[in-house]
């Protein structure tokens, strides 16, 4: 194929060689820096969008850890339950009930509640040493107020 090409361009007088060649090497050095600039520019606008979205992210993760952060430290009376109670008091969180669970275990149920506040709740036990061996989440209507239960032990099961 390709010597069909060369043996046509070949059988051009010399003035049509040179009207091609030039042909050529002007489509070339428009058509080729277009291209060239067109993937730039695409690139350079995607990768906008992304830096956009990657600062959003930035910005949510930041706020998130700064609420999580600010738990206030709390004791209780000492033992578990009332490190549990404590926090979530400290939270504005309200219990639905505690119950033993076996052996220096206990449930604890919150009555609906902002999730970030069950979240600051989860961590703030995590962080004093308890371990939450048990946990149920359940989001309650479209906003987000959940309903969470918790298993906690003083030791990892």
């Amino acid at each position: 194929m390709i010597d069909l090409i060369f043996g046509w361009f070949r059988s051009r007088s010399a003035r049509e060689r040179l009207l091609i060649t030039i042909a050529l090497g002007a489509i070339f050095l428009v058509i080729g820096p277009l291209f060239a600039y067109r993937a730039a520019s695409t690139f350079r606008a995607e990768a906008a969008v992304e830096l956009q979205a990657a600062r959003t992210l930035e910005r949510d993760v930041a706020a998130l850890v700064g609420a999580v952060g600010a738990v206030p430290g709390v004791a209780g009376d000492g033992s578990l339950q009332g490190l549990a109670t404590a926090n979530a008091g400290a939270l504005s969180l309200q219990t639905a009930g505690i119950e033993t669970v076996g052996s220096g275990g206990f449930r604890v149920s919150f009555e609906p509640a902002r999730s970030i506040d069950v979240y600051r709740w989860m961590e703030a036990m995590t962080k004093r040493g308890a371990f939450i061996t048990q946990s149920a989440i359940v989001r309650e209507g479209d906003g987000d107020l959940v309903r969470a239960s918790f298993v906690v032990s003083s030791a990892p099961s």
